[in-house]
């Protein structure tokens, strides 16, 4: 039986149930459907003071922690180094989540987390509603996929008859998440899409952890992609990995206000692609201009060739004799 590490986090960590609570008066799903858990070897220790390193953990817990409840924020990094053994923490929740339901979902997190054996270097957690990681090093803040990068599908098949229909909507909704995400402010975003008439409409969700620049998102959500595709047989699946998150069901896991207008975001790309293009062009042509201009400016200044023949009558109209009188 595994020795977990000691639990110096304070009291006021408090564990919810995992399917819903009543917090003044609002219905409360903190998700905290297990999907991943992994601590890093016991036998590695790379630390020199356990009791230190561990008491650096549960500081930048404490830091997270506050950091949610004070200051409503659903993602949050910590790092702590006293004793020369440094701790770097990282937590997201999705963002449809209520802050109550964040903090219920860290909770749950940390706990779990706190159970790993001492001595362990390293660990992440992954919940339908939050992600936590500590490690040794600050690394992994700017990690995507190297760690772990996988997918979690459900149980649930779709009708034979609508399957093929179902699976054709879900990855055009993916396929737009994984184009639309990495261009939108705020490193997630949120849609429904509804099969037929008469099937049922998908909620599917995307985000990226907030230290990895657009283009290591859109690497790390193709990656999703290529995963989450393996589940689309299925009413529900998700893919997960150190930078991002995807999720689709046929089950609303977020409000409806909670999905945007993928348009803006597409235009935004294009007006991207649009400016590049001009800014291409427009320098060919600036730089066409002033080669032609350069070549009129040293046509105007070099001096004019007069033709031969009027040296020729220059030369003899000074040896004939001219009077002082016409001179003058």
């Amino acid at each position: 039986m595994l020795q977990g590490r000691p639990h110096l986090l304070p009291s006021f960590i408090f564990i919810f149930c995992s399917c819903c609570s009543i917090l003044n008066g609002v219905v409360s799903d903190p998700q905290t459907n297990l999907l991943k858990s992994e601590c890093n070897p016991s036998f590695v220790y790379l630390v020199s003071s356990i009791s230190i390193f561990d008491r650096n953990l549960n500081t930048t817990l404490r830091d997270i922690r506050g950091q949610i409840s004070e200051q409503n924020k659903r993602f949050a990094p910590a790092q702590e180094g006293n004793g020369g053994n440094p701790v770097s923490t990282l937590f997201q929740c999705r963002n449809y989540l209520s802050i109550a339901d964040c903090l219920a979902c860290f909770d749950v997190a940390a706990a779990r987390i706190l159970n790993c054996t001492a001595g362990a270097s390293g660990a992440h957690v992954v919940y339908d509603g939050c992600f936590l990681k500590f490690d040794i090093s600050s690394a992994f803040l700017d990690e995507t996929t190297q760690t772990f990068n996988t997918a979690d599908c459900g149980n649930q098949t779709e009708d034979d008859d609508g399957a093929t229909t179902f699976t054709s909507v879900a990855q055009q909704l993916l396929m737009n998440l994984q184009t639309v995400t990495p261009n939108i402010r705020g490193s997630f975003a949120a849609m429904k899409m509804t099969v037929s008439n008469v099937g049922p409409t998908i909620y599917a969700f995307a985000q990226r952890i907030e230290t990895i620049t657009q283009n290591e998102c859109l690497s790390c959500l193709n990656a999703g992609y290529n995963n989450i595709k393996t589940c689309l047989s299925y009413s529900d699946g998700r893919a997960f990995a150190d930078g991002c998150f995807m999720r689709y069901s046929t089950t609303s896991f977020f409000p409806d206000n909670q999905t945007i207008d993928i348009i803006p975001a597409f235009k935004q790309g294009s007006s991207n692609k649009g400016a590049i293009t001009a800014g291409v062009v427009s320098g060919a042509a600036l730089a066409l201009l002033l080669v032609a201009l350069f070549a009129w400016m040293r046509r105007t200044k070099s001096p004019k060739r007069v033709p031969r023949g009027h040296f020729g009558e220059w030369e003899s109209s000074c040896s004939k004799e001219i009077s002082f009188t016409s001179l003058q």
